[in-house]
C-alpha cells in the first residue's frame, strides 16, 4: 500500500510511475498498445491480437520490442 510508504519513498514511487508512463506514452503506437492490452488491461496476446486487427505472433514481437526499447531507454529525447 502506497500510504503505508514514508513521505520519501511516496514521491519516489510517484516520480517511478509519471516516468514509466512518459515512457509508454512515446513508443510507436503498436507497441504502446500492446502494452496497453497485455499489462495494463491484463488481456492474453490472442485477445490484443484481435483488438489490434493481427496475429498473436506480431502482439508478441511488439511486446520484446517494447520491452527492449524501455530497458534501453530509447524512448529518451
Amino acid at each position: 500500500d502506497e500510504d503505508s510508504l514514508p513521505p520519501d519513498k511516496q514521491v519516489e514511487l510517484k516520480q517511478l510511475i509519471d516516468r514509466s508512463q512518459t515512457a509508454v506514452l512515446k513508443l510507436p503506437k503498436k507497441e504502446r498498445d500492446a502494452i496497453n492490452f497485455c499489462v495494463a488491461c491484463e488481456f492474453t496476446q490472442k485477445q490484443a491480437a484481435e483488438y489490434m486487427k493481427c496475429t498473436e505472433r506480431s502482439v508478441h514481437t511488439y511486446l520484446k520490442s517494447a520491452l527492449a526499447r524501455l530497458r534501453k531507454g530509447d524512448w529518451c529525447e
